[in-house]
């Protein structure tokens, strides 16, 4: 038999008996009035570029989100792009995830790039362009790295790091970020123009995103409420006091050499560049381990920082304002930990560490 679907091609088929050619044709009628016959040569980069125009660019979403779905979305492109979504299976998709995982994909990862390819198969599935979307059938594997849970330290933790880090020549970053519990990304944008010495105040105005391999300093904060204003400690201010006089210095003694578009940029590598994000953790992690505290990431920092305020009696309400946060239920559910001692980093709060 034949049939005209909508975009005209011509589709034959064949069927032993009538009953069975009337069936077959009852099928296709279906199909074609669907639109899922058609649809059945889209691919998952048609697939993407639609659903991307139609439903993902419509939302409202924070700036960092946007740009992980941006990569997520790319990775998806660049490995099944051309494939056909009608013949996108579990197991199909369950081999990619394998794929990924040797190419050292982790479980976070793979779990942003299912949710993303998830989106797009149920889009799919609304328009009748597939009968059912295979994703949430799948699963990562179980050898995917996971990563490991944030921590926090201890107000005696806290000490002995701010302590111990007093000689290293990035210790003022990383103090600052403790006593502001910043993002790292916030904290290596900072602005001199933006530290009122006189007001006692630190506003949190851009951050640092990487954008082909390459570090800008950017406006589009992370959530709406990250652009904030903070009180700063006359402790924290004498050491960004000291900091901009040998900042000074070192300008001075390279001349032309030393960068002028980031001459506003608070804290800046040994060149006057602004500060990787690998190269932030590595210093980090060597600071910690010679003091003896282990291994710790730039945002423990600020996990440290939101679990001490919280434990010393602040409302959620204010440590999510503090922090940037739009709601309470990052604070509760993420970024608040157990010290080693709750009484007692609850009794003494954050003053023991200069929070005034």
């Amino acid at each position: 038999g034949e049939i005209t679907d909508e975009s005209g091609r011509k589709r034959t088929f064949t069927a032993k008996t009538k009953r069975d050619a009337a069936a077959k044709l009852s099928v296709l009628k279906s199909e074609i009035a669907s639109g899922r016959l058609v649809a059945q040569r889209m691919t998952v980069n048609q697939l993407s570029e639609t659903w991307v125009k139609k439903v993902h660019d419509a939302k409202a979403l924070a700036p960092a989100t946007r740009l992980n779905n941006k990569w997520a979305i790319g990775v998806i492109q660049t490995h099944i792009g051309s494939i056909q979504i009608s013949k996108l299976s579990p197991d199909r998709i369950e081999a990619l995830f394998e794929k990924l995982v040797l190419k050292g994909y982790g479980f976070q990862s793979l779990n942003k790039i299912r949710n993303m390819l998830s989106q797009m198969m149920a889009f799919a599935e609304r328009r009748n362009y597939v009968l059912k979307n295979p994703v949430p059938l799948t699963h990562i594997p179980a050898n995917a790295t996971k990563t490991r849970e944030k921590r926090a330290m201890s107000a005696e933790q806290a000490k002995k790091f701010l302590e111990g880090s007093q000689q290293h020549p990035i210790e003022v970053l990383f103090t600052t970020m403790l006593y502001l519990g910043l993002r790292p990304s916030e904290a290596c944008a900072l602005t001199w123009s933006s530290v009122d010495f006189e007001n006692q105040t630190i506003s949190v105005t851009r951050c640092i995103r990487k954008e082909n391999g390459v570090n800008y300093l950017s406006d589009e904060l992370k959530t709406r409420k990250a652009r904030r204003s903070l009180s700063a400690s006359p402790s924290l201010l004498n050491l960004l006091s000291a900091h901009q006089e040998t900042q000074a210095e070192q300008r001075r003694l390279c001349g032309d050499l030393w960068p002028k578009e980031f001459s506003d940029v608070v804290f800046l590598s040994a060149t006057g560049t602004l500060i990787d994000g690998s190269n932030l953790r590595r210093k980090l992690k060597k600071i910690t381990a010679i003091i003896g505290l282990g291994n710790w990431c730039p945002n423990e920092l600020r996990h440290t920082n939101i679990t001490l305020m919280y434990e010393g009696g602040i409302s959620a309400e204010q440590v999510a304002d503090h922090a940037g946060h739009t709601t309470t239920r990052m604070v509760e559910t993420v970024y608040r930990h157990k010290s080693s001692n709750i009484n007692d980093a609850a009794r003494r709060g954050l003053n023991n560490l200069g929070f005034e």
